[in-house]
């Protein structure tokens, strides 16, 4: 579901973004189409740890006005350690994680 070829994550939406200093992880929580032909979202959560960065660039009222119809462009989630991509609706999310990402269902 997390690398849908297809999707790549487009029409997501991020509810939030943790980051935990003291222990070096990031939570994305979101709701995205795990196909294309999917009827809705599921809700999901997207767990580093090991982060080394985190880049974040948002526009939280774009964000917001935009989270019914999808405030996630397109994400490229790393399937090992390394860099994930998360491309927003005016924005961009950049994590580096020496450990692979987790996707948990909420």
């Amino acid at each position: 579901m997390l690398y849908d070829e297809k999707t790549q994550g487009h029409d997501a939406q991020l509810d939030s973004i943790t980051i935990d200093v003291m222990r070096r992880t990031v939570s994305l929580r979101l709701s995205s189409y795990p196909s294309e032909d999917a009827p809705g979202r599921v809700a999901i959560e997207i767990a580093f740890s090991n982060v080394e960065q985190v880049h974040t660039i948002a526009d939280l009222v774009r964000l917001r006005d935009n989270h019914t119809s999808g405030n996630v462009n397109y994400w490229h989630v790393a399937e090992g350690p390394g860099t994930s991509y998360f491309h927003l609706v005016e924005g961009c999310l950049v994590i580096t994680a020496q450990t692979a990402p987790v996707l948990n269902l909420r």
